[in-house]
């Protein structure tokens, strides 16, 4: 585990906030022989899961931790939504998004997902979990009041 996660485990705890899945993320090396060792990450990488509501519906979030500088912070919006009908106007509106927001940004990856994320920087010494914490009360904020208004603009064509 890493240094950061460690700080935020003990934040969470003391604030006793219990909504987060925790795991240490390892890789997998198979050997000539077949035998496959587990063996950990090399940044000590830690995913933090949990959900938000928004809009009627419950969206995955994880907050990831390693010793890189960036700490991230993502939500999936929606699921296979952005197609080659829609595209364009989903794309403009999440445009016009990103231009007003400061701490969040929308992306669409390449299976048509939209997905919303904060890159938190910070070094061990100068971690502080509260910050990650603001930061997922901003994306909820935002997305108790965007989300019906992208579900429209994504479902209007």
């Amino acid at each position: 585990m890493n240094k950061k996660a460690e700080i935020f485990d003990k934040f969470l705890i003391d604030a006793k906030i219990n909504s987060f899945g925790k795991e240490e993320v390892g890789r997998q090396q198979k050997a000539a022989n077949g035998k496959v060792t587990n063996l950990p990450d090399p940044l000590h990488l830690v995913l933090y899961r949990s959900n938000l509501e928004a809009g009627g519906q419950t969206l995955p979030l994880v907050v990831s931790m390693d010793d890189s500088m960036y700490n991230m912070v993502q939500v999936l919006v929606s699921r296979g939504t952005v197609n080659e009908t829609n595209r364009q106007q989903v794309m403009e509106y999440l445009n016009s998004l990103n231009r007003r927001l400061k701490a969040i940004k929308y992306y669409v990856d390449e299976g048509g997902n939209i997905c919303l994320d904060s890159c938190i920087p910070s070094t061990e010494e100068h971690f502080d979990p509260m910050v990650v914490i603001t930061v997922l009360n901003v994306m909820m904020e935002h997305l108790q009041k965007e989300y019906p208004v992208l579900m429209k603009h994504i479902w209007e064509n």
